[in-house]
């Protein structure tokens, strides 16, 4: 009676380790396939940063090269305008000139 008791016993504990060898397997493939995951996940972080980041280089060569034609198209119009008072200065002293010389 004992000695099966052992028996059944041993038979227990054998099946409880193999359950539990089991499942450990199973945890561990879970992980697995969870460390996988956020791998990809990073991955696709990554690269969706590196598009972001092209495309705000982009945007901001954009910006600058705007800006260097705002620049250029103020400094053309600043000429233009002191070529305009000159013109008008010049209109000035002409009229001037021959309203003194009709006196």
């Amino acid at each position: 009676s004992s000695l099966a008791e052992v028996d059944s016993v041993r038979t227990q504990a054998k099946a409880s380790e193999r359950a539990a060898s089991e499942e450990m397997e199973s945890i561990r493939v879970e992980r697995d396939a969870a460390l996988e995951e956020v791998k990809r996940v990073r991955s696709e972080a990554q690269e969706g940063q590196d598009k972001l980041t092209c495309a705000l280089e982009g945007v901001q060569q954009e910006l600058a090269s705007s800006l260097a034609e705002v620049d250029c198209v103020r400094t053309q119009a600043k000429q233009a305008c002191e070529e305009r008072d000159a013109a008008l200065e010049e209109v000035k002293r002409v009229r001037s000139e021959a309203q003194e010389a009709r006196s």
